[in-house]
């Protein structure tokens, strides 16, 4: 059951199915995500999201990435990054 069921205009209220857009077509106001407030009461919590990880992914259950949760997680400690120095 999807956590996000839509897009609303925070400026006219307009509503929106779920697409890649971020404006609204009627006044250009930003769209925010509408949740099905049934399904995130079963999935979040305050102590879930205070015992995640102390990066962005302790909202992850907010997300609306359809693949949240069955992939690994990258964040700023990641990978293997190469400091080099600049020589101007």
């Amino acid at each position: 059951m999807p956590k996000v069921v839509g897009l609303r205009c925070r400026e006219c209220g307009a509503e929106y199915e779920l697409q890649a857009t971020h404006v609204c077509e009627m006044c250009f106001g930003p769209l925010d995500a509408v949740y099905d407030k049934a399904v995130l009461k079963k999935i979040v919590s305050r102590q879930r999201i205070e015992q995640g990880p102390k990066s962005m992914w302790r909202y992850r259950d907010l997300l609306a990435d359809p693949l949240a949760g069955r992939r690994p997680l990258l964040d700023h400690r990641d990978g293997p990054v190469s400091h080099l120095p600049c020589h101007m």
